[in-house]
């Protein structure tokens, strides 16, 4: 039953606000916070462009920017308050749209800590080397169905992502959904001890971000680092389709917690029956801790079946409504850049492109690669491929391991954007250009024919994200995707926010 909302407890910017998310009193209990007048804010944010009136600006300092320089921006915006460590230039340091603290990044710890404890929240971490964010998103979507649900927005799963994302936790929050990423050894361990998960999921464990870890044992054991933030009796639900899958079951047993296991491949509490794939979607019946349930999917391909799997478990695990969330489930797309289908109208020649842009290691680009191989019939198959980066030592074995799947896939030809995925390229035989970020745009523009299907995959660092995002702009069909998207996580729409680099 959801609490009644309490009275009107103030005024911000001429908006009368209900239950607001942080007030002067709240800050000085839970981060020392000192202000010269009383406020109330209804949202967090560390970068002053996303400020809306209401909110509280936290000044976070960094290696290479001081959010201290965007105080008056933030202000200007409309924030309620600015949360400071130390002198703003061109400001007295008594000013009374000033909280002062002494660190701000420790505050924002502080305050993430009392989100959390004052919130009846279910609470649950999601890790692994990919499918964190579908997984999130997945669930959040799912549990609004049996209460309020507040969960990570984007990729936000950092040692600053992880903190900002409780800080923005209502007070009556009944189920939490977190990602946690990493790119070095004891940074889960440090975000779960925050978040303090009744539920753990980790989706799989593979070579992502090998160049920050000694070996792929040492990711795994990253990995298992999220349940240190749990307590005994506490709930670890683990994929069972990768080499670690045993590991992780002794940790988590380890630890004293109980386990439940997916499982695409093989027999699991969790598992799949059947599954009818097909290049725009699969059908699939799914067996739930005994029960059955059916589900048509709009995403193709393994990999979001093995996502909606781990959804289903943690919907289960949180007492949620398991027919309900595979209803839930079958409506969803993917998100912006993670394999969303578009109509292009390419100069008088229409297109599909499959927008999976947004990153790459070797389980997510050989998903990317099997979904191309179920497209047959007479759309020839193009590809923009870039290198899949830190990688270390494995990253031209890894490349070259992508073989078979370039080779199942069929590509009419591939713009190789990266020297490890064309030498790849062309050990599957494939016609194969070595082309720079530069030239994809141009490429696609004048090479691709109409009923033609291109993949565009890369990691971030090789820049096709933008070369995506510029093509669905110009060309979208009626500018709509195939999808209609998922339901905004906030109190409000935002504009795009900058964040630290993210983890995996």
């Amino acid at each position: 039953m959801m609490p009644k909302r309490s009275t009107i407890r103030g005024t911000v910017g001429g908006i009368n606000m209900r239950e607001p998310l942080w007030s002067s009193g709240e800050i000085r209990v839970a981060a020392g916070g000192v202000s010269a007048r009383p406020w109330f804010a209804d949202g967090v944010q560390f970068d002053s462009r996303a400020v809306l009136p209401g909110d509280l600006f936290v000044a976070l300092t960094g290696e290479t920017q001081d959010g201290h320089k965007y105080v008056q921006s933030a202000l200007d915006n409309g924030a309620a308050s600015a949360l400071i460590s130390h002198q703003v230039d061109g400001m007295a340091y008594d000013d009374p749209r000033l909280t002062r603290v002494e660190d701000t990044t420790a505050a924002l710890d502080a305050m993430a800590r009392h989100a959390r404890d004052r919130a009846p929240a279910i609470r649950i971490a999601v890790t692994g080397s990919v499918g964190k964010t579908s997984t999130v998103q997945g669930l959040a979507a799912c549990l609004r169905d049996t209460g309020e649900t507040h969960a990570s927005y984007k990729s936000y799963n950092n040692h600053v992502g992880v903190p900002l994302s409780l800080a923005r936790m209502p007070r009556s929050a009944r189920h939490a959904v977190f990602e946690l990423g990493m790119n070095a050894p004891g940074e889960i361990r440090a975000t779960t001890a925050l978040v303090k998960p009744q539920i753990s999921v980790i989706t799989t464990v593979g070579m992502a971000h090998r160049a920050g870890f000694a070996s792929t044992d040492a990711i795994a054991a990253a990995k298992a680092e999220i349940f240190d933030g749990q307590s005994a009796g506490d709930l670890a639900l683990l994929g069972r389709d990768h080499d670690y899958a045993p590991y992780l079951l002794k940790e988590a047993e380890a630890h004293g917690l109980q386990t439940m296991t997916f499982s695409a491949r093989r027999s699991a509490d969790i598992c799949l029956m059947h599954a009818d794939y097909t290049p725009t979607g699969s059908f699939i019946l799914v067996n739930v801790l005994g029960d059955s349930v059916s589900m048509q999917l709009r995403q193709p391909g393994q990999a979001w079946v093995s996502t909606c799997l781990a959804v289903l478990g943690a919907v289960k695990a949180a007492g949620g409504d398991v027919g309900r969330a595979a209803v839930q489930l079958s409506r969803m797309e993917a998100e912006p850049g993670r394999g969303r289908m578009h109509r292009l109208h390419l100069k008088g020649r229409d297109i599909v492109l499959i927008d999976d842009s947004y990153n790459a290691n070797p389980i997510s680009m050989s998903a990317a690669l099997s979904r191309m191989a179920l497209y047959s019939g007479t759309s020839r198959k193009l590809a923009v491929l870039g290198d899949m980066s830190e990688l270390g030592e494995e990253a031209e074995r890894a490349h070259q391991a992508l073989v078979p799947a370039i080779k199942a896939a069929k590509f009419h030809h591939i713009y190789a954007a990266g020297d490890m995925i064309a030498d790849a390229a062309r050990a599957a035989g494939a016609a194969v250009d070595r082309i720079s970020p530069s030239e994809v745009r141009g490429e696609i523009e004048r090479g691709a024919l109409a009923g033609d299907i291109v993949l565009i995959k890369g990691s971030n660092s090789v820049g096709l994200h933008d070369i995506s995002s510029y093509l669905i702009s110009t060309y979208s069909a009626a500018n709509q995707p195939f999808d209609v998207g998922s339901p905004a996580n906030s109190r409000r729409d935002r504009p795009a926010e900058r964040m630290p680099a993210h983890a995996v």
